[in-house]
């Protein structure tokens, strides 16, 4: 296979003048390129758009002056490597810069959605906060509403208060783009923290005090009664 290189090298470039009595390195292949017949003790240079590429690598644009090169020796003998610094170097920023330029960014896309997110969950909080206010001062304001499923109800809801109230307080900073100060003092986060799993827990011990008291008044007392 090298053989075969070595030979399709200098066939595919044509004579080139050689001065009598200067040394030359003779043409080669590196396993990526050839390269041509070159005067000792000078460097060649090859284009980074001429290198074969697979079908799956980034084309950089015709104009880049981003060169492989590789040394040829007084001796007349090859380098044992050539430079491809400047092709990888090209290759990389022009795929940073088409990727950057074609789509968006994927940690901004994700920082768009949990904003988003935050967003509704903000406002659905805030309006049902504003609701659960309403109802609690209603059952409040109202003396003829006062009676023992009417308290359930009332705890209920103020259960539903609290819990809003702190993913209010807590999702606050994360829809205007703000750091999120109560991390700034562990005591109150792990307060803020606690107080949240407590309202959750409250909540499902109402609710089941609720269903309870519905069972009670819709199918134990009725067949009592019977």
């Amino acid at each position: 296979m090298a053989d075969h290189n070595e030979t399709h090298c200098e066939t595919w470039y044509p004579s080139i003048s050689i001065e009598p009595g200067a040394l030359y390195c003779p043409p080669k292949h590196d396993g990526i390129i050839c390269w041509p017949a070159t005067r000792a003790n000078t460097t060649a240079y090859r284009l980074c758009i001429d290198l074969p590429r697979h079908e799956d690598d980034p084309v950089i644009p015709g104009n880049t002056q981003a060169h492989a090169h590789r040394t040829c020796l007084p001796s007349g003998e090859w380098l044992p490597y050539t430079n491809y610094s400047e092709c990888l170097d090209a290759y990389a920023n022009y795929s940073i810069t088409t990727q950057l330029s074609t789509q968006p960014p994927e940690q901004d896309i994700t920082r768009q959605a949990a904003r988003t997110l935050s967003m509704i969950i903000f406002i659905g909080s805030t309006v049902s906060l504003v609701v659960l206010l309403l109802s609690l001062l209603i059952f409040l304001k109202f003396k003829s509403l006062q009676c023992q499923r009417t308290s359930i109800h009332k705890h209920l809801i103020m259960s539903f208060i609290i819990r809003f109230t702190i993913i209010t307080v807590m999702v606050e900073p994360f829809v205007f783009g703000h750091n999120p100060w109560y991390k700034e003092m562990e005591w109150l986060c792990r307060t803020l923290t606690t107080i949240q799993y407590f309202s959750i827990v409250a909540n499902f011990c109402w609710m089941l005090v609720e269903g309870l008291y519905l069972h009670l008044i819709l199918v134990l007392r009725p067949m009592n009664n019977e």
